[in-house]
C-alpha cells in the first residue's frame, strides 16, 4: 500500500507534464542546449514511483546495457563513445516522456500546444527580421543561394503534428493559434514530412474507427492521393527531389558497404561518401539503416521491438503499432531518430484529444483503499 498522499502524487504528475515539454520543445533554449542535455531534469521531475515510469525505465536500461555490450565487442573509432552516449541519453528520456503522457496527457498536450504557438511566432519574427542564427546549434534559418531566407525550421517542429486547440479557452485565441502554427508549418518550415504527420494525425482516428473493409478503402484512396501529391512535389519543388535523391544515395551507400557484420561496423562509424555533418558525420538522414550498419541487425531489431513496448505502455492495440511505425519511419527521413521530441511526437499521435475519463487517470494516482 502506498504511503504517499494523493495530493503529493498529483502535484508530481502536474510538474512532469510541465517540465517534460519544456525540456524538449522550447526552441530558444534548444538554440544553445541539446535536448539530450535536459534529460536528467526531465527524469528528476517525473513521478518515479509510477508503474509506467518503472516499466519504461526497465526497458530503457535493458536496451542501454545491450548497446554497451555491442560497443565493447566492436572495433572502436573516434566517434563511438559520443554516438553511444547520445543514444543512451535519448533512451533515458523515454521513461520521463511516457510517464508525463500517461499520467497527465491533457496537461502535457496543452503545454505542448502553447509552446508550439510560441515557437511558431518566434519563427515568424526571425524570418521577417532575417536574423542570422548560423552560429547557433541545430537547423534554424535556411538561406538559398541568393541570400534569401528559404525556411525557418526548428528541431521540435514535428510536435506541431500533436498540436491541439483544447488548451486555448477563447474562440479568438483558438483561431489565432491555429493560423500561426499551421501557416508556419506550411509556409515557413515547409517540411513535407511534418505536414504529412499533421494530416495523418488528424485523419487517422476516424479511419481507424471504421470497419476493416472501409479501412482498406480509405488506405487505398490515401495511397493514391499521396502518390499524386509526391508526383506534383517532384515537379514543383526542386529541393524535394534533391532530398529524395540524397536519401537514395545514402541507402545505396549503406547497403553496398561490406564492412559491417552482425555486431555492426561500430557505434559512430562513418561512411565518407554520405557524411554531411562535420560535428556528427556518423548521423545521416537514413538513420535507421545506418544503425544496422553501425550496431548490427540483432541490435537494430531489438531496438525496434523495445520502441514498440515503450509506446505500448501508453496504449495497446493498433494505436501502438501505428505509433511505432511512425517513429521508425522517422529513421528513413531525418537524422533525428534519437532526439526526444521526435519520439514524443510519435507517442502523442493517432488518438482523439478527448479520451475516456478512466483512460486519463493513472492507476498509481488513485486513492488506496
Amino acid at each position: 500500500m502506498s504511503t504517499i498522499p494523493v495530493n503529493v502524487r498529483t502535484s508530481s504528475r502536474r510538474i512532469a507534464a510541465l517540465v517534460v515539454p519544456l525540456c524538449f520543445h522550447v526552441w530558444p533554449i534548444l538554440l544553445v542546449i541539446s535536448q539530450k542535455a535536459l534529460v536528467i531534469p526531465a527524469l528528476l521531475a517525473s513521478n518515479q514511483r509510477s508503474s509506467v515510469f518503472r516499466r519504461s525505465f526497465l526497458l530503457s536500461l535493458l536496451l542501454i546495457i545491450t548497446g554497451s555490450l555491442v560497443l565493447l565487442a566492436q572495433h572502436q573509432n573516434e566517434y563511438a563513445l559520443d554516438h553511444f552516449l547520445g543514444f543512451g541519453l535519448f533512451t533515458l528520456a523515454l521513461p520521463a516522456i511516457n510517464a508525463a503522457i500517461k499520467e497527465d496527457r491533457t496537461r502535457t498536450l496543452t503545454v505542448i500546444a502553447w509552446l508550439s504557438l510560441l515557437n511558431s511566432a518566434l519563427a515568424y519574427v526571425f524570418y521577417f527580421l532575417e536574423t542570422d542564427l548560423s552560429t547557433f546549434r541545430g537547423l534554424n534559418r535556411v538561406v538559398d543561394f541568393e541570400g534569401t531566407t528559404a525556411r525557418v525550421f526548428f528541431e521540435t517542429t514535428s510536435l506541431i503534428a500533436a498540436f491541439t486547440l483544447q488548451g486555448f479557452r477563447s474562440t479568438a485565441m483558438k483561431i489565432i493559434a491555429a493560423l500561426v502554427v499551421f501557416t508556419y508549418a506550411l509556409l515557413l518550415a515547409k517540411s513535407i514530412f511534418v505536414i504529412l504527420l499533421i494530416v495523418i494525425n488528424y485523419a487517422a482516428p476516424p479511419v481507424l474507427a471504421q470497419p476493416f473493409r472501409k479501412k482498406l478503402l480509405y488506405l487505398g484512396g490515401s495511397a493514391i492521393a499521396m502518390l499524386t501529391v509526391f508526383v506534383f512535389l517532384f515537379a514543383l519543388r526542386a529541393d524535394f527531389a534533391l532530398s529524395v535523391g540524397v536519401k537514395l544515395i545514402q541507402w545505396q551507400e549503406i547497403t553496398n558497404d561490406i564492412s559491417w557484420n552482425w555486431i555492426g561496423a561500430g557505434w559512430g562509424d562513418v561512411i565518407d561518401g554520405i557524411a554531411n555533418n562535420d560535428d556528427q558525420p556518423y548521423q545521416v538522414e537514413m538513420q535507421l539503416p545506418m544503425l544496422v550498419h553501425q550496431a548490427g541487425i540483432p541490435f537494430t531489431v531489438l531496438f525496434a521491438i523495445t520502441m514498440f513496448f515503450q509506446l505500448r505502455t501508453l496504449k495497446s492495440g493498433i494505436i501502438a503499432w501505428a505509433r511505432t511505425l511512425t517513429y521508425l519511419i522517422i529513421g528513413f527521413s531525418n537524422p533525428w531518430l534519437f532526439i526526444p521530441s521526435w519520439y514524443l511526437t510519435a507517442a502523442l499521435m493517432f488518438e482523439p484529444i478527448a479520451r475516456k475519463k478512466n483512460d486519463l487517470a493513472c492507476p498509481d494516482l488513485q486513492p488506496q483503499r
